[in-house]
């Protein structure tokens, strides 16, 4: 067995309801949580030759969502995802990146940092298809729906995306499947109309 500490208040809001903090100015260092048998989304995927089977992205998606919903109820969320955000803890995979929390208003996240704009897995309306963007940045609540959806289809099909037309293009390999159409909901240019629901 693989035995890992993981720093993140957040594995002990998905497990125990607690309610995790969000303030920047906090010097805190995060409760440690020992957990057995962990690995890192980076790390299945290196153990699978660099790709999750189907049914592995529809738990990926749904685990990651149901996570998200619960904190949505406390007026938290994220703008985007990276890979090392996602460990996999007992077969279910969890979110875990605290810094990443922003609170919502008027169904809205406020992004006043600087972010990487080339990072993999950004949401259209923050990535390198948009000719400026310019900090503060307000995004849709949505926004993390695009970017679990895109983070999906490089675990699906091991490959990379310089734009939302390639990433409807490979989508379009696995047509007619659950995964397909919750991905292309996902996959919308309006962030208000992503929904991410298997049908």
């Amino acid at each position: 067995m693989n035995e890992k500490i993981i720093k993140s208040p957040l594995l002990k809001f998905w497990t125990l309801n607690t309610v995790p903090t969000v303030d920047i100015k906090t010097t805190k260092t995060p409760e440690k949580i020992k957990i057995l048998f962990s690995n890192s989304l980076e790390d299945l995927l290196k153990k699978q030759g660099g790709r999750l089977h189907v049914n592995q992205c529809e738990q990926l998606m749904s685990d990651i969502h149901q996570q998200f919903i619960k904190l949505n109820k406390h007026n938290m969320s994220i703008a985007y995802f990276d890979i090392d955000d996602i460990v996999i803890i007992e077969n279910k995979y969890y979110f875990i990146n605290d810094k990443k929390i922003l609170t919502i208003s008027s169904n809205h996240l406020t992004i006043k940092k600087l972010y990487n704009t080339e990072s993999l897995f950004l949401p259209y309306e923050m990535g390198n298809e948009q000719l400026s963007i310019q900090l503060p940045l307000k995004v849709h609540i949505n926004s993390y729906i695009y970017s679990l959806a895109i983070l999906t289809l490089f675990c699906l099909f091991n490959t990379m995306f310089n734009s939302r037309a390639e990433a409807l293009t490979v989508l379009n390999q696995i047509t007619g499947i659950e995964l397909y159409w919750c991905l292309s909901r996902c996959l919308d240019i309006e962030p208000k109309n992503r929904k991410l629901l298997f049908i």
